[in-house]
């Protein structure tokens, strides 16, 4: 159960925001997280958590990013960048 600074604190965080990113060569690391590049900050790479929903992800495809309130990336999904 929230206390009421828990509750007001919840309330004051933005929606998170959908951000576009490129998958890196190689696309996947040791840990099998996906590789991407967000469009907004080229030259930074991040590795996160994807659903693996058996699409191969390869370097070059566009994928959907959200960003946790902790600064967390996590890749809703991937497509081919054609």
């Amino acid at each position: 159960m929230l206390n009421d600074t828990e509750r007001k604190r919840e309330r004051q965080r933005a929606p998170a925001q959908l951000l576009e990113a490129t998958v890196l060569s190689p696309a996947l690391n040791a840990a099998g997280w996906l590789r991407v590049e967000l469009d907004v900050a080229r030259g930074v790479a991040h590795a996160c958590p994807w659903p693996d929903n058996g699409v191969v992800p390869n370097p070059g495809d566009a994928a959907a990013v959200m960003e946790s309130d902790h600064g967390n990336y996590w890749a809703l999904g991937v497509w081919a960048n054609d």
